[in-house]
């Protein structure tokens, strides 16, 4: 058939292909928008983020373990714990508990400083040695073929005992690709009640040995 009509029909029908190609193009354009955001999205959640990239090497033990980090060696001898710290002149009375943890160090091949003394908690929380009194052990020099014996002083909430441990470092801020030794002090249900139940936790000085 011929004339207006099948003109007109042949019109329509090339105008609704040429429809149909570029509604095609667009959803297909669409469609390598997301392939691309999704691939980049997936990479993206594999790689390291900065913190994890920055994170410092940490070294575990158990206490009566001798764990060895990048400077210095500690072993946990010793750890009491009581409600008050006392022989420091006035006590120190704490609404959790004063733990008292002897750990015997030696530097590795040079002298070193622990800088960082904490405790770190199951959940991950963080209690610094105290800054109350003066801890030679958390500002002194350790050498090298020197076994030092000494004490670290922290105040930790009653909950935060089991399962804690303690952290040392040559860094007092920025531990950030350096080493950490983290000793878990092996501190059960009883071990807490006990703390608890302690009036007093008496200062003792740092000795070679």
């Amino acid at each position: 058939m011929t004339g207006p009509l099948a003109n007109g029909r042949t019109e329509r029908a090339m105008v609704g292909r040429t429809a149909w190609t570029r509604t095609g193009r667009v959803v297909a354009r669409v469609l390598a928008v997301l392939l691309v955001l999704g691939a980049v999205a997936w990479v993206d959640g594999r790689l390291p983020t900065e913190e994890t990239q920055l994170r410092p090497f940490v070294t575990e033990g158990a206490a009566s373990e001798v764990v060895e980090g990048r400077a210095f060696r500690a072993v946990v001898t010793q750890v009491v714990g009581g409600r008050t710290l006392a022989g420091t002149g006035a006590a120190h009375a704490s609404d959790g508990v004063w733990l008292d943890i002897t750990v015997r160090t030696e530097a590795i091949s040079r002298p070193a400083t622990i800088s960082w003394a904490a405790i770190r908690g199951r959940d991950g929380a963080i209690y610094p040695a105290t800054q109350r009194i003066i801890q030679p052990l958390v500002s002194g020099s350790i050498e090298p073929g020197i076994p030092l014996l000494g004490h670290v002083y922290v105040e930790v909430p009653a909950a935060d005992l089991v399962g804690s441990s303690l952290q040392l470092s040559t860094e007092a801020f920025d531990r950030r690709l350096d080493s950490v030794l983290q000793i878990d002090l092996g501190l059960d249900a009883a071990a807490a009640r006990r703390f608890t139940g302690t009036a007093d936790v008496a200062l003792t000085r740092t000795r070679v040995g």
